[in-house]
């Protein structure tokens, strides 16, 4: 990856990918995460049977507040049938309505079924036939179920997006997407025993709790603990990083010995 002026700013390693007798598609990705703003190129070289290829393509990494502004209008956008939405977005806004499905909780046998080398016209029937299989209510011009989705995404990006980080693909954004508003919010700022933390509470429905720590004091959070199966937290560590007397107030403040917690 380099600047327009030619300075690079990214090496990314080789790859080796087999290419099937009398040729064929293979594809790669790379996270833009971290790039400042600003006009890059990308340089690839393929070598195949001792032939050298060279390409470059130009993209643009643009500011935060742009890409959040245009997440918010494309949920605003069209709220009408599922068909006029999908048909309404640009071609190049149907893998980001893609990308977030999972968090719906489909299986993966049915998002796999997406693929990014697609026609747009595939990929826009999949998008429709995926919302209007989840229309609950279809009494209603409008897809309620879609439409609540999308905003839901588009106000995680607003409220939880982390340094690098879109908002719903850091933790708390995920969370919020997945199981909605939380009910009530412990959080504290770091006192010199532990880091930063925030407790996630919902006491609609089955009882659950996610505790959240910014290890690096960043504004960052991570998941560190939940009661939730679906989420239950990536730090096998999380009661040496909370500290026991911390993790004894939030336990007080749940209702729930954390200790006893595996």
């Amino acid at each position: 990856i380099r600047k327009r002026d030619g300075t690079t700013v990214a090496d990314l390693p080789p790859t080796r990918q087999q290419i099937p007798a009398g040729g064929g598609l293979f594809k790669g990705q790379f996270s833009v995460e971290g790039l400042p703003d600003g006009d890059y190129q990308m340089h690839a070289t393929l070598v195949v049977a001792g032939k050298t290829v060279t390409m470059q393509t130009p993209f643009v990494v643009s500011p935060a507040e742009e890409a959040l502004k245009r997440s918010v209008a494309i949920s605003q956008a069209n709220r009408g049938t599922d068909e006029g939405y999908f048909n309404a977005l640009p071609d190049d806004s149907l893998d980001a309505a893609a990308e977030v499905l999972f968090l719906t909780g489909a299986p993966s046998r049915e998002l796999n079924v997406y693929k990014q080398d697609m026609s747009m016209a595939a990929k826009r029937r999949f998008l429709i036939d995926f919302w209007s299989s989840r229309d609950k209510n279809k009494a209603t011009v409008n897809n309620e179920d879609r439409i609540a989705f999308y905003q839901a995404v588009a106000n995680v990006n607003l409220k939880y997006g982390e340094r690098g980080r879109v908002g719903w693909k850091t933790d708390r954004g995920r969370v919020a997407v997945k199981f909605g508003p939380f009910s009530e919010i412990l959080a504290r700022p770091s006192d010199g025993r532990a880091p930063p933390y925030e407790v996630w509470r919902y006491t609609v429905g089955k009882p659950i709790w996610f505790i959240f720590a910014d290890r690096g004091n960043q504004g960052n959070f991570i998941l560190l603990k939940s009661n939730e199966f679906r989420e239950p937290g990536s730090a096998g560590n999380w009661l040496e990083i909370l500290t026991p007397e911390v993790a004894d107030e939030i336990g007080r403040w749940l209702g729930v010995n954390l200790s006893n917690v595996p």
